[in-house]
C-alpha cells in the first residue's frame, strides 16, 4: 500500500489497516487525492476530497472514476472502519496503560522518555476494567483480546514493547478500528543480541553449566563432569530471518558446520547449507545443536515428538524464538530420558510461567523468563521508537508499524 502523508514527509501506516475493503487501495492509487491524516481518524468523506476514509462498505463505482467514488459514512464498530480519535483536552495529558506481565523496566523507561504523558499500571486480571482510560495500550506478555479491545472506549494505540503480537487478538482489533504496532527490531539490535544469547546459552550446555552450578558447591569431582564443544561440531539453524542470519557467522567463528532451514534461504551467506522445511527431520538428526530463530506462527510446533525423536543421542537444543515452536511435553520426555544431551529454552508456550511445570526441572535444562533480547543498548532504542509512535497518536497522525 502506498504511504500515507502526513505533512511533507511519508510515513507507513499499521499493517492492521492494510485489509480494508476496496475503496481504500482505489482512493490510496492517486496520491494527489489523499488528504490529511487527521481526517482519516476523526471522520470520513469523499474519497476524492479525503485519501483514505474508513468506511462501512466498498466504495462505488471504479477505480478508473476516482473523481465520483464515495464511501458510505463510517461507524464506530464498522468492520472495516477505524475508531475515530476524539480530541484531546487541552492541559489533559495522554494516559498510557502497560500491564505488569514482565519487563518491570518498561513503565519507568516509557515514563523517561514521554513526561509529558500518564503512564499507569495494571495487572493482567485488571487489565479489562484498567483499559477503558487509556489512550494507548503497552500489553507485554497480557493477552489483549477482544473483549479488552471493545473495552477500551478512548484506546487510539495498541504498542507493543517488540516485535511480538501473537497475544494480540488482530481480527478484533481490525473489527474494532483499533490500530497495533509492533517495533522493528531491525533498527534495534535485537537480532544481534538474541544471536549472543544463543551462543551463550549453546556454550553452557555443552560445558554442562546448569548441573555443575548445582553440584558443585556440594562437592562434585574436578574435572568433571565431560563437556560438549561447538568447534567441529555440526549445527542447525532453523528459520533464516535476523536473528538466524546473525547467529550463523558467531557459530562459524567457533569452527562449527552450520546448516540452515529455511522458507527463503537461497544459499547468501557463505559455507551455510541451506534446506527447505520438507528436509526438516533429516536435518534435525545430522546436527548435534539446534537452533530455533523462526519468528512466525507455525502450527502444530516445528519441532514435536518426531522432530525430537529424530535429532541425535546426546544433541543440544536452543529455543529463544516462540514457545509454541516446541511440544514442551515431548521435549521434557527426551531430557528426563537422556536422548536430548540439554536444551536451553527462553521462551516458553505459556509466559509469564507460575514456577511449577514439570518442564523446568527437567535435567540438563538451562531456563530463562525471555531475557534474550533484553539489553540496555537494545531498549533503549526500542524506548526511542515507542516515544515516537506514541506521539503520533498525540498529532492525530497515522502511526508506524
Amino acid at each position: 500500500m502506498p504511504p500515507c502523508w502526513a505533512g511533507p514527509q511519508p510515513v507507513r501506516l499499521t499493517s492492521m489497516m492494510t485489509s480494508g475493503p476496496a475503496c481504500w487501495s482505489r482512493c490510496w492509487s492517486a496520491p494527489a487525492q489523499v488528504g490529511s491524516v487527521t481526517s482519516f481518524w476523526r471522520h470520513s468523506a469523499p474519497c476524492s476530497s479525503a485519501g483514505w476514509p474508513p468506511s462501512s462498505r466498498a466504495c462505488t463505482g471504479s477505480a478508473r472514476r476516482r473523481s465520483t467514488n464515495t464511501c458510505t459514512p463510517w461507524r464506530r464498530r464498522s468492520v472495516s472502519g477505524c475508531r475515530p480519535m476524539s480530541e484531546l483536552t487541552p492541559g489533559v495529558p495522554m494516559r498510557i496503560l502497560v500491564s505488569r506481565a514482565g519487563f518491570p523496566h518498561v513503565p519507568t523507561m516509557l515514563a523517561e522518555a514521554l513526561p509529558e504523558v500518564v503512564v499507569t499500571q495494571c495487572t493482567v486480571a485488571e487489565l479489562t476494567a484498567a483499559v477503558r482510560d487509556a489512550d494507548v495500550l503497552v500489553p507485554l506478555l497480557a493477552p489483549v483480546t477482544g473483549q479488552v479491545l471493545a473495552n477500551g472506549q478512548r484506546l487510539r494505540l495498541v504498542q507493543q514493547w517488540g516485535s511480538g503480537l501473537d497475544r494480540v487478538d488482530l481480527e478484533a482489533a481490525r473489527e474494532l478500528g483499533v490500530p497495533v504496532s509492533a517495533v522493528d527490531t531491525s533498527a534495534t539490535g535485537s537480532a544481534a543480541a538474541v544471536a549472543e544469547w544463543c551462543m551463550m546459552a549453546a556454550i553452557a550446555l555443552g560445558r554442562n553449566v546448569p548441573t555443575v552450578s548445582a553440584t558443585f558447591p556440594a562437592g562434585s569431582a574436578w574435572g568433571s563432569p565431560l563437556g560438549a564443544t561447538l568447534h567441529g561440531s555440526a549445527a542447525l539453524v532453523i528459520g533464516m530471518g535476523a536473528v538466524g542470519r546473525a547467529l550463523c557467522p558467531l557459530l562459524q567463528v567457533l569452527g562449527a558446520r552450520v546448516m540452515a532451514v529455511s522458507a527463503s534461504y537461497r544459499g547468501e551467506l557463505p559455507g551455510v547449507d541451506g534446506h527447505g522445511y520438507d528436509d526438516l527431520v533429516e536435518s534435525v538428526g545430522q546436527a548435534d545443536w539446534v537452533f530455533i530463530c523462526l519468528r512466525r506462527p507455525m502450527q502444530p510446533p516445528i519441532l514435536g515428538e518426531r522432530e525430537l525423536r529424530s535429532m541425535k543421542p546426546g544433541a543440544f537444543l536452543v529455543n529463544a524464538a516462540r514457545g509454541h515452536l516446541v511440544d514442551e511435553g515431548a521435549l521434557e520426555h527426551a531430557l528426563r530420558t537422556g536422548h536430548l544431551g540439554g536444551a536451553a529454552l527462553d521462551v516458553f508456550r505459556h509466559e509469564p510461567m507460575t514456577g511449577a511445570e514439570s518442564l523446568l526441572t527437567a535435567p540438563n535444562l538451562l531456563a530463562s523468563p525471555h531475557v534474550a533480547g533484553v539489553v540496555d543498548a537494545v531498549e533503549r532504542r526500542v524506548a526511542a521508537l515507542v516515544r515516537a509512535n506514541i506521539r503520533r497518536v498525540g498529532r492525530h497522525q497515522a502511526v508506524w508499524t
